[in-house]
């Protein structure tokens, strides 16, 4: 229901803005409305204020204003002046245009009330993890750096802001230095040039974008595992999947400060609090007691490391392979410990995906280190490939060994910020580039389609609308908002194709007559209008089959819900 009643709040906002330029344009031109309705096909509620019929009407995937006169093949015999068709052609274009103007509008106010408001969140440019030998460890990062400056200038207040600052350098052939903090320290990293990283854009386009290698948002928790069961915290009561809460009082989020803390405490007693589940049980509070030996203190940090044999809960395997995947033909188990691809160690499972798809492709070139019972074994691996529908046509190659993510076990949540700029000049500036950005990402989207280089299953309907409006419903205003705005200027937009019935159609229409001087005959203007109502049909029933074929499963359980049958 609750998909119901995004869809409804959504379309019925877009609908009540786009109709509302239209409106209002109209009557400050002095032209007649005779009717302003939400929706097609029979009127539900009806109520006639002055001139104006204002209508609630039963199909809610639509709406319109009716202007005295705008059929120019029907004689206007009284009232000429406020008549659409008789208004100069300057007037009429403004008509036409207000409505994808007004949803332009309506995209702007919305992030400018985001932004000055503060109701979004967004994620923090910092550093959650950094893999140890990578470009940016190299650069002297470290877990929980935050990026303040990217070459001494932008100020950068969210994460996609530092990628696209460094991505931007790249393009322009610049070497980048970063601004970070680290607690109240302010540091300036060496100049780096960014990697390259070759992937699809939304447009269906290989695209070059230059990075930072080795950094992310999302870092290991505090969960922990263990291969040898004689190791110093398994002995103390330690089991797999504990989750360390505090150490020596002292609150613990990620692994990164837990692995460190263990490596460089200085105290022999440790007191961890730790959160251990069992199945069907919620998760209980616990305390571990440790006692750490003299000679403790001696060991360097692998020797450490394998005395304790607590170990990060990201790279164990934590249910058994299928029969056939390449994990099982490899004779990998539960309960072993991923370390090494090549005898490179394993950072973070973007970079183990990564690789897997990089050795993938060369049979035989994959070796794979796991840690079992406290031993190191090395086994060569021959990824699984599978081939799978590509979103931009055509099909993919994907590696795999059968392993699977459990970000929910494994990670920290994504570090997040409320977003607010209290300058109402920048906040409207910002909100204006953010709508006019997103206008022309749509026109290239649509242009791209046209080329066949977007795949027309891309387009999405009503269904589809739901589904994401619930979806983003669900996960508070802020979501919501944003996606009303952009859905917006996607109406907008589209409107504005020179498509005839469309806003767009009409605007041609007037600029052929201020050309030509004089406006199309009735019978190119009924031709036209017969096609474009024969591309709106078809578009229709395309987006109506993309939906239903995305969402068979769901609807027919909705339908089986609503009309009772179990």
């Amino acid at each position: 229901m609750e998909y119901l009643f995004g869809i409804v709040i959504l379309l019925g906002a877009l609908i009540f803005f786009h109709e509302l330029g239209h409106f209002v344009v109209a009557k400050f031109c002095g032209v007649k409305v005779e009717v302003f309705s939400l929706g097609f096909g029979t009127k539900l509620i009806k109520k006639k204020i002055g001139e104006t019929q204002y209508c609630l009407s039963l199909i809610p995937l639509g709406g319109y204003v009716k202007l005295y006169g705008e059929d120019p093949t029907e004689p206007v015999k009284t009232d000429a002046k406020h008549s659409f068709s008789k208004q100069p052609v300057s007037r009429r274009i403004a008509i036409a245009a207000a409505g994808p103007i007004f949803n332009l509008g309506f995209a702007v106010l919305i992030f400018f009330v985001m932004e000055v408001s503060g109701i979004e969140k967004v994620v923090a440019p910092y550093l959650a993890h950094v893999t140890p030998g990578s470009q940016a460890w190299e650069l002297g990062l470290r877990p929980g750096d935050r990026i303040v400056k990217v070459n001494g200038i932008s100020h950068i207040r969210r994460y996609d802001e530092f990628a696209a600052e460094v991505a931007q350098a790249h393009r322009k052939g610049k070497q980048v230095s970063l601004t970070a903090q680290r607690r109240e320290e302010v540091f300036v990293t060496p100049l780096f040039t960014p990697q390259t990283e070759t992937d699809w854009n939304m447009y269906c386009e290989k695209e070059e974008r230059g990075v930072l290698k080795g950094v992310s948002v999302l870092t290991a928790n505090t969960t922990v595992g263990m291969t040898d069961a004689k190791s110093w915290s398994a002995q103390k009561g330690f089991q797999n999947g504990d989750r360390v809460v505090s150490l020596n009082g002292v609150p613990i989020q990620t692994w990164s400060e837990l692995h460190e803390y263990l490596l460089h405490i200085a105290q022999d007693s440790l007191h961890f609090k730790v959160q251990r589940e069992a199945q069907g049980v919620a998760a209980q509070e616990m305390t571990i007691d440790m006692q750490l030996p003299p000679e403790y203190f001696l060991l360097d940090a692998a020797q450490k490391e394998r005395f304790l044999g607590l170990h990060s809960y990201e790279f164990f395997i934590k249910q058994d392979f299928k029969e056939g995947t390449a994990g099982n033909r490899a004779g990998l188990k539960i309960w072993d410990r991923l370390t090494a691809i090549n005898d490179k160690p394993i950072g973070h499972w973007d970079e183990f995906r990564e690789t897997i798809q990089t050795y993938g492709k060369d049979p035989g070139s994959f070796y794979l280190t796991y840690d079992r019972g406290g031993a190191l074994n090395k086994v060569q691996v021959f990824p699984t490939k599978t081939v799978a529908p590509h979103p931009c046509g055509g099909e993919q190659e994907m590696y795999q060994i059968g392993m699977m993510l459990d970000p929910e076990r494994s990670y920290v949540p994504l570090k997040l910020e409320r977003y607010q700029e209290l300058n109402p000049f920048k906040a409207f500036f910002s909100a204006t580039e953010k709508s006019v950005g997103m206008a022309w990402m749509i026109f290239k989207s649509v242009g791209k389609m046209l080329q066949g280089k977007v795949p027309l299953k891309a387009m999405g309907g009503p269904i589809l609308i739901g589904k994401i409006a619930g979806d983003h419903l669900k996960q508070g205003i802020a979501p919501f908002l944003a996606l009303l705005a952009m859905i917006s200027i996607n109406l907008g937009v589209l409107n504005l194709l020179p498509i005839p019935v469309l806003d767009g159609g009409h605007l041609l229409f007037f600029v052929c007559e201020l050309i030509r001087g004089r406006p199309l005959s009735n019978k190119i203007l009924d031709l036209a209008n017969r096609a474009g109502m024969a591309v709106i049909l078809g578009l229709i029933i395309l987006v109506f089959y993309n939906d239903i074929s995305r969402y068979w499963s769901g609807i027919l359980s909705f339908l089986k819900k609503i009309s009772g049958i179990a």
